[in-house]
């Protein structure tokens, strides 16, 4: 059950065609392909018949990923079908990527009009980008792939601060936020009286998303003084510019 997809605006010639392995082959119309390469010696040296099916049970989701940090060349792609709650899942490579949705049962994995909801996390799993939201056209079925534009996926449309993980904690969380803009960022954390305890001065950040662990402001649970505070409940805000937002969070011993 796990699928490598291909498409020809791959950057590569794609993974080897060998014996052992299975193959599901999109066809929108009957032609004839030319492999080239050293004959198979395995014996029956036979291909499946081809398979006719009103089902789509076979889909690829496709395209590229640009990204300015070399570091997310290994950056992993999620693909949710929001219908069905079956996810693809598929690494960049060369900002290139195609998750496969494939059901061996032959049963219908999309159908149009299905939202898919397409997210980029790093390769330790956290996040880099919010969830974008593309259709499933008709004309996607019939060629059985979707091809998607990332571009300006790094560019957030709004600044915003986002709930701190992992929450509760003890001692330690990530802030994670976006800019819409440019910005100088600061961030302040007040106990449940309302008394500043911590300030977090982060400089002027060019705009993106500041999610994963590498990027998010961080908190050791220490006030100024560089004493661990007493659980209970805390608030952070963030300044960025003209712009700030207050959020809750819990630290739990």
């Amino acid at each position: 059950q796990r699928f490598e997809g291909f498409t020809l605006d791959a950057p590569d010639d794609g993974f080897p065609i060998e014996g052992g392995m299975g193959y599901i082959v999109n066809t929108p119309e009957g032609g004839v392909v030319e492999f080239t390469g050293e004959a198979w010696i395995n014996t029956p040296p036979n291909a499946a018949p081809g398979i006719s099916s009103t089902e789509t049970w076979a889909f690829l989701v496709t395209g590229h990923a640009p990204s300015n940090d070399p570091s997310r060349d290994d950056s992993q792609i999620f693909v949710r079908n929001v219908r069905t709650g079956n996810v693809a899942v598929d690494t960049v490579r060369r900002g290139y990527f195609a998750a496969v949705f494939a059901d061996l049962n032959r049963r219908g994995v999309v159908e149009p009009g299905d939202a898919l909801e397409v997210s980029i996390r790093s390769a330790s799993g956290d996040p880099l980008t919010l969830p974008r939201t593309f259709d499933v056209t008709p004309d996607a079925i019939q060629r059985g792939y979707l091809s998607i534009a990332l571009a300006g996926v790094e560019q957030p449309l709004q600044t915003r601060l986002l709930p701190n993980y992992p929450n509760p904690f003890n001692p330690e969380t990530w802030l994670p936020y976006q800019l819409q803009e440019q910005s100088h960022v600061q961030i302040d954390i007040y106990d449940a009286s309302g008394t500043r305890i911590r300030q977090l001065r982060l400089g002027i950040r060019p705009s993106g998303y500041y999610l994963d662990r590498a990027r998010a402001a961080y908190w050791d649970g220490r006030n100024d003084l560089g004493e661990l505070v007493a659980s209970g409940v805390y608030y952070y805000q963030l300044r960025a510019g003209s712009y700030f937002q207050t959020r809750r969070m819990l630290i739990l011993k």
